[in-house]
C-alpha cells in the first residue's frame, strides 16, 4: 500500500507550494469549484459522517498533535511522524510528515503543518493554495474530480478529490483539505488515500471530521 506513488502523492502539495511559497502577491479567485479541465461545477465534496458516529468511530483512536500545537487530529491506529527536507525559493525546508497506513483496509492517512520563514505581509495565501493544488495533480499525475473553497477552521483553504490510476492499472483516490494561516504563514495538510474511491468511507469521514486547526 505505501508505495513510492502514495510517498510522492502525499508529499507533492506541500512540496509544491513550498517552492511557489506564494512570495508575489496575486489576486486568486475564490469560492469555486472547478474540475480538472478547469470548468467550474456547482458539485458539493464536503461530506462528514456527524459528530456523533464519528465520535463513536474514534472512541479508541490515537490522538495526535504537530510539534506547532495548532493542528489536532485522530488516526485509527498508532501514526509515525518521518522528517522531510524539500527545497524552496529560501532554500531547503525542513519539516515533519505524520501518517498512519491501514494495509486491511487499503487506507493511507497523513498530516503534516509547516511554518514559512517569511514576512506574513509579503506571502499570499490564495496563490500559494492554488499552487498546491496545481502542483498536487500535476506531479502525481493525477486528475482534480472536484476543488471547494473552504474556510472552516476560519484561515483559507481548499478541499480537493483526485485520483491516478498506477502503472499496474490501479487507481487511487486522494481527499484533501489544505489550509494557509496568513499570520505564519502556516501549511496545515490533511489528506487520505485510498484504493479505488473509497474516500468518503466512515473511517475518512472521522478522520476529517476529528481535525481541529488553532489559527495564530
Amino acid at each position: 500500500m505505501k508505495s513510492k506513488f502514495l510517498f510522492a502523492l502525499s508529499l507533492t502539495a506541500l512540496q509544491t507550494t513550498l517552492l511557489s511559497c506564494g512570495l508575489i502577491s496575486v489576486n486568486v479567485p475564490g469560492g469555486e469549484s472547478t474540475t480538472g479541465n478547469g470548468e467550474t461545477t456547482a458539485e458539493n465534496t464536503e461530506t462528514t459522517s456527524g459528530s456523533a458516529s464519528s465520535g463513536d468511530l474514534t472512541a479508541d483512536w490515537v490522538d495526535f498533535q504537530t510539534e506547532n500545537n495548532k493542528l489536532s487530529v485522530k488516526f485509527p491506529g498508532t501514526p509515525q511522524t518521518e522528517s522531510q527536507t524539500t527545497p524552496s525559493d529560501l532554500g531547503d525546508l525542513k519539516f515533519t510528515m505524520t501518517s498512519y497506513t491501514d494495509e486491511a483496509n487499503t487506507q493511507f492517512f497523513m498530516v503534516s503543518s509547516v511554518t514559512y520563514p517569511v514576512d506574513p505581509a509579503q506571502y499570499d495565501a490564495a496563490q500559494g493554495l492554488e499552487a498546491a493544488k496545481q502542483g498536487a495533480a500535476s506531479n502525481s499525475g493525477s486528475t482534480i474530480l472536484s476543488d471547494e473553497a473552504s474556510d472552516r477552521f476560519g484561515i483559507p483553504g481548499k478541499k480537493l478529490v483526485m485520483n491516478a490510476t498506477q502503472d499496474n492499472g490501479e487507481v487511487y483516490t486522494t481527499r484533501a483539505e489544505i489550509y494557509i494561516d496568513p499570520k505564519g504563514p502556516t501549511l496545515h495538510q490533511i489528506l487520505i488515500v485510498t484504493e479505488g474511491d473509497r474516500v468518503n468511507s466512515p473511517e475518512a469521514n472521522a478522520f476529517f471530521d476529528s481535525v481541529n486547526i488553532t489559527p495564530i
